[in-house]
């Protein structure tokens, strides 16, 4: 439930700052659905304790066109003079972590294995396009996220290991 997930984010001394799905094939920009779902985000995160929080919302499209990398999108609602939602797109910087942590790499692969065994989970084994496997188009996009001292290949056998039962 909403309650005891905020719980338990208060014990483990975290914040929520926004929230995230998926177009799987389509572009990362916001739907009408996106925006009310947004704003309603952004109102709650507001009546937590009074403060204006950030709320950012982040649209993935992982399987959008021919291209091995996936796109990503960030944004928030203005409202107008007349109460009309408007989507901003944000502009970021990524600051990239010198390398993957052990504890890291355990929760991935225990979120790994719990959404394996979904009957709908993505088998990461399936052909994508272009000769590639839903695994291989996973990794090339991630790779450009990896940490900066790890090699493309070594970033790659970290994530078959990370996913070794699907992969």
């Amino acid at each position: 439930s909403t309650q005891s997930t905020g719980e338990l984010i208060t014990q483990q001394d975290m914040t929520v700052i926004g929230w995230y799905h998926s177009h799987p094939t389509s572009s990362p920009r916001p739907s009408q659905h996106d925006i009310v779902c947004q704003s309603v985000h952004q109102q709650h995160m507001r009546s937590l304790d009074g403060r204006i929080d950030p709320c950012l919302g982040v649209i993935i499209s992982p399987f959008r066109g021919q291209s091995p990398s996936s796109e990503m999108q960030l944004f928030c609602v203005m409202h107008t003079n007349d109460g009309r939602p408007v989507p901003m797109h944000l502009e970021y910087t990524c600051m990239w972590d010198s390398t993957i942590s052990q504890e890291l790499a355990a929760e991935m692969r225990a979120m790994s294995n719990l959404y394996s065994h979904k009957p709908t989970g993505v088998k990461l084994h399936k052909h994508w396009k272009n000769n590639m496997t839903i695994f291989q188009k996973m990794a090339e996009s991630l790779k450009q996220k990896a940490p900066k001292d790890i090699s493309d290949n070594r970033f790659v056998d970290i994530l078959r290991h990370i996913v070794a039962k699907e992969e």
